[in-house]
């Protein structure tokens, strides 16, 4: 099933030319194939997204309108956050048929996925879960937001994580639905190191100037001789001397971060991961990641206490990344009482076992990841 969402009431959806639904959420049964997926609320410009198989339970795909996306300025709908839960109930499904035409459903399953998705045209379901695409740049258009999401699952030379890649797709979902612009349109999943290296460096250039600019690593990392390392899927470390060279300095990304000019800088590390490279020689690494000093205007979360180790959970995603997804769309929550919100969620759910740590320099104005509407009637 696909779930359709828009942050404008009165939004007819098509597919491949066909309308299959006019209203503000809807859920359709797809064709297991390449559909050209249209969104238009009235008097607003038409949105357009292409995504390919395979399709899944709750994915969705969702069009953010803009102001500056209206085509008369007499049109005043309501701005709006789309939801990131899809709707439960069956009730309303359109089956679309594989002509492009639709018609009621009264109750049938959904389709299912291939073994091996097809390589993307421009959007792509996430291989499970959860997948929102919204097409806006940032709710308020003077103020730019960037995010880098990485998740590194299928590691070459130890053994593989299940989360990571999870994680890293539903953080992209979420920072998509709350108006960032992500490096590469989508979350970066298994990167060695030239290419985890390149996205870093793309990132500072696309963050130049900006309102936010957002860094998401899941995966591994270690602390060595009080310096933090995030890993590529092809560290194959067997000395300390190794290190250096065969990981990224998570130091380096904030020198990125500092040099691009944000206003606010938000870095975010679910890795602090049990080291899978004890035993070959690196005496000096620590469990978990070591505190940073954070920047002037920067803010520094990770998934548990300094030196300390955070676990997957029982679930697809960490507890950690399942917290702040639930959290970034809280409309109107400052951004340090919502990554204090999280810590306490973690905490509770985990019985006390992890406790997310944040710090961060002083910060110059207050910070939402989704502002209320009032909020966004001031700024229109």
């Amino acid at each position: 099933m696909l779930t359709l969402v828009s942050n404008q009431q009165k939004t007819t959806f098509t597919i491949n030319g066909a309308t299959v639904a006019t209203g503000k959420i809807v859920g359709v049964l797809v064709p297991n194939r390449p559909l050209t997926i249209t969104a238009k609320p009235e008097g607003y410009i038409e949105k357009e997204d292409y995504i390919q198989p395979p399709f899944h339970d709750n994915s969705q795909i969702g069009f953010y309108f803009l102001k500056e996306d209206r085509l008369a300025a007499n049109v005043a709908e309501p701005q709006g956050t789309p939801p990131v839960a899809p709707p439960q109930s069956s009730a309303g499904l359109l089956d679309v048929d594989s002509h492009g035409g639709h018609e009621a459903l009264a109750s049938r399953e959904p389709i299912a996925a291939p073994s091996r998705p097809a390589q993307p045209i421009k959007h792509v379901s996430a291989p499970s879960g959860p997948a929102i695409v919204h097409s806006g740049s940032a709710p308020n258009a003077d103020g730019r937001r960037v995010a880098l999401v990485i998740g590194n699952s299928r590691y070459e030379y130890v053994p593989a994580l299940s989360n990571p890649s999870h994680d890293a797709e539903l953080m992209a979902a979420t920072l998509r639905s709350v108006g960032f612009k992500l490096v590469g349109d989508r979350a970066l999943i298994d990167l060695d190191k030239p290419a985890f290296e390149s996205a870093v460096q793309r990132f500072g250039d696309e963050a130049e100037g900006s309102n936010i600019a957002l860094f998401y690593y899941a995966g591994h990392g270690l602390e060595l001789n009080g310096a933090n390392y995030l890993a590529p899927v092809s560290t194959n470390p067997t000395k300390e001397a190794d290190v250096a060279l065969q990981m990224v300095e998570a130091q380096s990304v904030l020198r990125q971060m500092e040099d691009s000019g944000a206003k606010l800088n938000v870095v975010i590390l679910d890795a602090c991961r049990n080291n899978p490279f004890a035993g070959r020689g690196l005496r000096a690494t620590n469990g978990g990641l070591g505190e940073m000093q954070a920047p002037t205007g920067t803010l520094i979360s990770y998934a548990t206490q300094p030196g300390e180790v955070a676990g997957d959970g029982s679930g697809r995603d960490s507890p950690f990344t399942q917290a702040l997804a639930e959290a970034i769309p809280l409309p109107g929550v400052d951004i340090l009482l919502l990554f204090n919100k999280v810590a306490v969620t973690v905490q509770n759910r985990t019985g006390g076992n992890q406790q997310p740590w944040t710090s961060h320099s002083p910060i110059d104005g207050e910070f939402q990841f989704t502002e209320t509407p009032a909020q966004n009637e001031v700024m229109q």
